[in-house]
């Protein structure tokens, strides 16, 4: 837990902050409190301080994310679906050779040319070990 303050606001319509006895609350009082983030990711997973610094991509947080779901959706395939796909495929194309996190499905980055990218051919070969498959969904529980 962390020291923080809490800001109690008036409510017009119910005629400011009141309390039972209907008199105005005190504002502003310190109390220790338990700062929560984005919450998605687990703050015990050995990659949570990287999805902070990234500014907690969402996506790290989807269940089948570490096998190339970049989008959490399923799109159907045959007579299924699946959660691996086309779709997955396409967003990872669209962010090939980038330092955004939304398809790095190995949550590293890794070298090209004389730099690094987040978005490579490590991530390619995640989703495609995995293509047109649903596979367990368990990135947040499994690390």
């Amino acid at each position: 837990s962390d020291e923080c303050t809490v800001t109690i606001e008036g409510n017009g319509a119910r005629g400011k902050v009141v309390l039972e006895n209907t008199l105005a609350a005190d504002t502003n009082l310190p109390t220790t409190c338990e700062v929560v983030s984005g919450a998605c990711f687990p703050s015990d997973h050995p990659k949570y301080s990287e999805w902070v610094t990234l500014g907690e991509p969402n996506e790290w947080c989807y269940p089948n994310f570490c096998y190339g779901d970049a989008d959490n959706a399923s799109e159907p395939y045959g007579r299924g679906t699946v959660a691996i796909g086309y779709d997955d495929l396409d967003i990872l194309l669209g962010n090939w050779l980038t330092q955004s996190p939304l398809a790095d499905f190995d949550m590293a980055s890794e070298p090209y040319g004389r730099g690094t990218v987040r978005v490579g051919y490590e991530d390619l070969d995640v989703l495609l070990g995995h293509w047109l498959q649903t596979p367990a969904g368990d990135c947040l529980t499994n690390y």
